[in-house]
């Protein structure tokens, strides 16, 4: 056993032996430079506390390299606990180095900010090590996040209890939690429940199951479903009958009837289902898609991928590796996450918006606006980019090109949004409005201290 466990770590050495030179990208980033200058708010009951301080860089002092070795060292454990819970044999350990490898867990991996969701895989499978009495550790699960809401499902219909008890203890605190996020959705399709989302939950569980069993190339906004609440056309795709929702019908299809062949594992084959549905917006206020809500279902699918003929399972770890060591390329820095994002995904409005305006922080305005030109060429009708390249001609001295830029602008609101982004585009006229002319007092200028 001793021999599984050095490979698992040596395995994970290996995988990630670059992580400790990482830099910080996304929340990662804005998280460090608050603590940094001190704005890192500390309101709120101590459990509040403690999740946001995990949020990004700086939780562990401003040395970065040791943010990411204590993420690196958490990842690691959680690997070691998968062989453990399942088995401490072939199958769990096969099982660990495919979590390891997997490419959808980078976020809990390598993203400072997906460790909140790593202590919730650590929180679970504590729970699977100890038995049915590792249910005490359940409620320390929902301090960081509602990953693991679900988790006493593994322990099968008694389990199942605790979940509408714990609901029902924790209902103001998880409405209130509802509410602020609900207050943050503009769109209101995404805000507001109807009959059409089901569509879009079909979609998101077929996305999330084909990310769990062959990932694709990683990304950190995803091109589908991007544009769900904001344009027309954006609406128009998420509720359309194509292949992405029958792939989620298949998916579900398959999910329900592996669970009902999984005999003694069936239990945890439901909460790997509903551990996933869960995610797949059926609440605002989350990300439509990202790969750290799966950090927890990948764990017991990555088990059941395990039980696979040792060929194909080995061909699907060195698959998942090959597609790691490229999606690591992204942590390097920022620049490094804007070029990856913008070779592999180029008509990505979310990252452009979010270089140019990195760029526009450094004051490189030139950069900004090749940031901003090259989104147009993918997305002419886009609002940020549009914005952006308003406010690029401004800085550059060019008011004519910005006022047709910021024209463009308002004809192409995301939809829920109008008021607040006209008020923005009236802001932007007023500031940019060539100033009035003083009038006349009937006296001669003056010329080269000359009067004519």
């Amino acid at each position: 056993m001793m021999n599984f466990v050095l490979a698992i770590i040596a395995f994970n050495l290996f995988l990630y032996r670059k992580a400790v030179t990482f830099g910080l990208v996304v929340d990662d980033w804005s998280h460090y430079q608050n603590i940094k200058n001190g704005l890192f708010k500390k309101d709120g009951p101590w459990w509040v506390h403690i999740s946001r301080r995990l949020y990004g860089g700086g939780t562990f002092g401003l040395d970065v390299a040791r943010d990411h070795l204590v993420t690196l060292i958490l990842h690691i454990v959680n690997c070691l606990m998968i062989f453990g819970a399942f088995g401490s044999n072939a199958v769990s350990f096969m099982a660990a180095l495919l979590y390891a490898a997997h490419p959808a867990n980078h976020q809990t991996a390598v993203w400072l900010n997906g460790r909140r969701y790593a202590i919730n895989v650590f929180l679970v499978l504590a729970m699977l090590l100890i038995g049915p009495a590792g249910l005490i550790l359940w409620p320390l699960t929902g301090i960081l996040q509602e990953s693991a809401i679900l988790a006493p499902i593994i322990f099968g219909p008694w389990g199942c209890l605790l979940i509408p008890c714990a609901c029902f203890v924790l209902r103001k605190h998880m409405r209130q939690k509802y509410l602020d996020r609900l207050e943050k959705i503009l769109s209101p399709d995404v805000r507001n429940w109807s009959v059409k989302r089901l569509i879009v939950v079909v979609k998101c569980y077929g996305f999330y199951v084909r990310r769990m069993l062959f990932p694709g190339r990683t990304l950190f906004v995803y091109p589908q479903l991007n544009s769900w609440g904001n344009t027309i056309e954006g609406n128009k795709d998420a509720y359309a009958f194509n292949f992405d929702f029958w792939q989620g019908v298949a998916f579900l299809g398959g999910s329900v009837i592996g669970i009902a062949f999984a005999g003694e594992y069936r239990w945890m084959a439901l909460f790997a289902m509903l551990g996933t549905l869960q995610w797949c917006a059926f609440f605002p206020g989350v990300q439509t898609l990202a790969d750290r809500y799966i950090a927890l279902p990948n764990v017991f699918v990555m088990f059941f991928v395990a039980h696979l003929p040792a060929p194909i399972a080995l061909a699907l770890l060195g698959y998942y590796v090959a597609n790691l060591t490229v999606t690591l390329r992204m942590y390097r820095d920022l620049d490094a996450l804007w070029d990856y994002h913008t070779y592999f995904y180029p008509e990505n409005v979310v990252l452009r918006h979010g270089q140019a305006l990195q760029l526009f922080q450094r004051g490189d305005v030139l950069g900004a606006w090749e940031a901003t030109r090259k989104g147009l060429e993918k997305n002419p009708n886009d609002f940020r980019m549009l914005y952006n390249a308003a406010l690029c001609c401004h800085m550059m001295g060019d008011n004519n090109m910005a006022k047709s830029y910021i024209d463009r602008a308002s004809e192409n609101l995301y939809i829920g949004q109008e008021k607040d982004l006209m008020q923005a585009i009236e802001n932007f006229r007023e500031k940019t409005a060539p100033p009035k002319k003083k009038p006349s007092n009937g006296r001669r200028p003056f010329y080269m201290g000359v009067k004519r």
